[in-house]
């Protein structure tokens, strides 16, 4: 209860934002609360631009006055550099965080990936001081992934073509390699902390798995050869089709994720005709609840 306890609501990532929170939100703001209620939104600016969901909404309430914006600067080498020496377990030392702290120049993301490939790094037995810094966070990036091993880059590139979220369910339908190197793969991600767990905001009573940041899935997606997206993504559509026939009553929720990924495998096989339809069936699904801009957007796609 607010009247008791102040709320804070923190939603993080607005570039990667879904247009059902965005409604959530239009409605929050404009209640006359009876307690006090903070909500935070946060957004990495070089990722957020008009395609994404969050972008006119906000711009429109920041014109409004009903938000306030707070654009942060790099954050101090010393202050960052003694935040990094934690994540590092004993393996990054003061010279070492300041090292990284120069190198990523404040931005604390870059700073962390890197300190923790250093980290990685010196449990491998290579010498923190003699290793070269990734020159950005995608390198960083690719470099993380690089050092999961085999099983561990295999499930991760099969979840990635999934999207940020994928289940471990879909990652076994499209899973042709040992069953025990699937296990293997799942551990390092989670130990690395390259994903972490979630409730399935889509399918009731499962269970997500969520690359902790976008650029790490986009990282491994880009790493799936042509031949091995399309036959992956087939296995993927017929999955898809499954799920949508169970759900029941509860398919229209699941289509959002699911439609689209079935639209993209018809692409990729070549069957654009297939494709439209999907994308048009999207269309009224996003139109029946409202999402105008997502209607429109899948409209345009169907008859493209």
């Amino acid at each position: 209860n607010a009247r008791q306890e102040p709320w804070i609501v923190i939603v993080e990532d607005a570039q990667k934002g879904d247009a059902d929170t965005v409604a959530f939100l239009e409605w929050a703001i404009r209640v006359q609360w009876q307690a006090p209620v903070f909500i935070l939104l946060t957004a990495r600016e070089e990722d957020f631009g008009p395609e994404c969901y969050w972008f006119a909404p906000l711009q429109k309430w920041v014109e409004e006055g009903l938000v306030a914006e707070i654009r942060l600067k790099e954050i101090l080498p010393e202050t960052l550099a003694q935040a990094l020496i934690p994540l590092g377990d004993g393996l990054i030392s003061p010279a070492m965080a300041a090292r990284i702290a120069d190198h990523t120049e404040g931005n604390p993301l870059f700073a962390v990936e890197t300190a923790l490939l250093v980290k990685e790094q010196g449990e491998s037995g290579t010498l923190a001081e003699n290793m070269p810094l990734p020159g950005s966070i995608r390198e960083v990036m690719e470099a993380r992934l690089e050092r999961l091993g085999l099983a561990g880059k295999e499930v991760a590139k099969r979840g990635a073509l999934m999207g940020r979220r994928f289940t471990l369910e879909a990652v076994g339908r499209i899973w042709d390699r040992p069953d025990a190197e699937m296990k293997q793969g799942i551990d390092v991600l989670r130990e690395t902390e390259t994903i972490y767990q979630e409730v399935s905001k889509l399918f009731k009573g499962e269970m997500e798995e969520v690359f902790r940041h976008g650029r790490l899935q986009e990282a491994a997606l880009a790493r799936i050869p042509r031949e091995e997206r399309q036959k992956w993504l087939g296995g993927l559509e017929e999955w898809a089709k499954l799920k949508l026939e169970i759900s029941g009553d509860y398919w229209e929720g699941a289509g959002i994720l699911l439609i689209p990924l079935i639209a993209r495998s018809r692409i990729e096989h070549g069957d654009q005709g297939e494709a439209s339809l999907w994308h048009e069936a999207l269309g009224w699904l996003h139109r029946k609840h409202h999402r105008g801009k997502e209607a429109a957007d899948a409209f345009r796609v169907a008859f493209e």
